[in-house]
């Protein structure tokens, strides 16, 4: 049986997001996220298992606030489901980044 090659699979051009303004109960101030619809399907995994880190890392990596990722970060796990709601009917605030 022939061994296989290793390969990597490589975007040839950066994922660009929308970016959504809302508002939380939560938190005094607005939020700036990428759309949650554009999240890569890992995000959407860790998003259902409660793997935060990877979600605050795609935050990270789309150019999120660092700040309000850290907000983010402090969520409690009812919190994090009122907080989710806000984010899906969020507001256009940019075109991609």
């Amino acid at each position: 049986m022939p061994e296989s090659k290793k390969r990597k699979f490589e975007r040839k051009i950066a994922k660009r997001y929308e970016f959504v303004k809302f508002e939380s109960e939560i938190f005094d101030t607005e939020f700036e996220f990428p759309k949650l619809d554009m999240a890569p399907l890992r995000v959407v995994e860790a998003l259902n298992t409660g793997e935060v880190q990877k979600v605050s890392k795609w935050l990270e990596d789309a150019g999120a606030d660092p700040d309000a990722i850290e907000a983010y970060r402090d969520l409690d796990r009812e919190e994090l489901m009122d907080f989710i709601k806000a984010w899906e009917s969020g507001q256009l605030a940019s075109v991609p980044k």
